[in-house]
């Protein structure tokens, strides 16, 4: 594992251009290391920021989600969830936090997952209280 990691703002800016210097310092900063290391929750803040803040619609971010996990650049916590997890977002059901949770908890061996949420209680496995 790479003894540096980045927080969410760096790692967004490696994607987002809206802060021309800090793009340009994130890049530098990755190209430098040639690996960084990227956790769950930042993984999960990113989807959300080009989700909400960003616009991007649901294929956009399946597929910003496949190239980053095909980086070289990028080594994952959690990178069986987070697989799982888009697995579970591409099919439209839910936000990907939604389905990192819910694998998150299937691999510490719940049965079951309850939830308030409407659109997450469709996902098999998920329960709506």
């Amino acid at each position: 594992m790479p003894a540096t990691g980045v927080d969410t703002n760096v790692f967004l800016r490696i994607f987002i251009q809206d802060d021309g210097p800090q793009h340009r310092a994130a890049v530098d900063l990755v190209r430098s290391l040639g690996q960084v290391f990227v956790g769950t929750v930042v993984l999960v803040e990113t989807v959300w920021a080009l989700r909400k803040i960003f616009k991007f619609p649901r294929a956009k971010l399946v597929h910003f989600l496949n190239t980053v996990l095909e980086t070289d650049a990028f080594i994952f916590e959690n990178r069986e969830v987070i697989e799982a997890a888009m697995f579970g977002f591409s099919s439209g059901d839910a936000d990907f936090a939604d389905h990192v949770i819910l694998e998150s908890a299937r691999r510490s061996g719940a049965e079951r997952l309850f939830t308030f949420d409407l659109d997450f209680s469709r996902v098999p496995g998920v329960e709506r209280l």
